[in-house]
């Protein structure tokens, strides 16, 4: 994060950078420094923008991490972990964030549905527009409206607050696992097949086709791209840059990919079995890089400086200052639970 010139910033260019895993380590005068080490100068009459700031200075952010079974906890550093109230029996999938409010949504097969969250840490349950055996599998944040997908329904939900949302159609009766925002639209992904969709709005959807028939699990958007990976062992990957044409690509191990994330302008993909992760800026280009043993590692964030994973059925969590080097932190998480997703908020 660079600070260019002096003026005022706007409060969406700072949380940008905020939701980023960015944050202003320390200041003196008009001059802020960054966990960058750049340096720049913004004029302080701005009042709103001085506020902001200082919010950010005291309180520079946290990661927050869901499991099945509802298990919540979160920390200040990525390495030392609190565990916080359950959301409840449900398996929690993944995280949205809109800069202020954190959204998480799951299932069972027997009860599911959503929670919110300010700050990572006070949970309230929400409802979601369906039966209570749907497992709503992910949730994104776009075009201000949160969008989620579920497995074996022709049904999406959105809500602009992540408190009230609405049952929407997607186009096809499918196992949607992944859902995405980027250059204007929302893009959906589903396993056993070539299914895509995409809509502008969360709302209306068509529906797409992706280039092989594999079981797509995951998707991310970044740098003008959006990047899907396969839970099949293999090395398939797809990028497009608006969710309609698709090209397959190759990713640098035969592994089964878990996930991939779009962090600190990169794409971070997961493998298990052989443990590997694969980094591009493109998702087109990939470097491998060995990740410790001991879980299934499923999400990553970065925060403060660094990049932390985490995985399924252990305690530990994984650290990485560039995205190549890894190393396990045993003991971290409060419980070994299926660890779905983590994320970095500024809370």
């Amino acid at each position: 994060m660079t600070i260019k010139g002096s003026g005022s910033l706007s409060i969406s260019e700072i949380d940008a950078e905020f939701a980023r895993g960015k944050s202003l380590s320390s200041y003196r005068g008009t001059t802020w420094w960054t966990d960058a080490g750049t340096t720049g100068t913004f004029s302080n009459t701005d009042l709103a923008v001085s506020q902001f700031y200082n919010k950010r200075l005291n309180s520079p952010g946290r990661f927050v991490a869901v499991a099945q079974g509802g298990n919540i906890a979160t920390s200040a550093d990525g390495v030392t972990w609190t565990s916080r109230t359950s959301l409840g029996s449900a398996n929690y999938y993944q995280f949205a964030y809109n800069s202020s409010t954190l959204v998480a949504v799951g299932g069972n097969g027997t009860s599911g549905g959503a929670a919110s969250s300010t700050d990572g840490i006070t949970w309230t349950n929400r409802t979601l527009p369906s039966a209570s055996s749907t497992v709503w599998r992910a949730v994104t944040w776009g075009n201000g409206t949160f969008v989620a997908v579920a497995l074996g329904t022709n049904m999406a939900a959105t809500s602009s607050d992540g408190a009230t949302w609405t049952q929407r159609t997607i186009s096809s009766n499918s196992r949607w696992q992944g859902v995405a925002y980027g250059n204007g639209t929302f893009v959906a992904i589903a396993d056993s097949g070539t299914t895509a969709a995409t809509s502008t709005d969360g709302i209306t959807w068509t529906s797409r086709t992706l280039p092989v028939s594999t079981d797509w699990y995951s998707i991310a958007y970044g740098n003008g791209t959006f990047v899907a990976v396969s839970f099949t062992q293999g090395t398939i990957a797809a990028t497009s840059s608006n969710g309609i044409t698709w090209t397959q690509r190759t990713l640098p191990a035969n592994t089964i990919w878990r996930e991939v994330q779009f962090v600190n302008g990169r794409f971070i993909a997961f493998g298990g079995f052989p443990m590997v992760a694969a980094v591009s800026t493109d998702g087109i280009t990939w470097t491998s890089a060995s990740l410790p043993a001991g879980a299934a590692w499923e999400g990553v964030a970065y925060g403060l400086g660094k990049y932390i994973g985490l995985g399924n059925s252990t305690t530990g969590v994984i650290e990485s200052n560039d995205a190549s080097t890894w190393t396990l932190r045993s003991s971290a998480l409060p419980s070994s639970a299926l660890w779905e997703d983590i994320i970095f908020i500024n809370a």
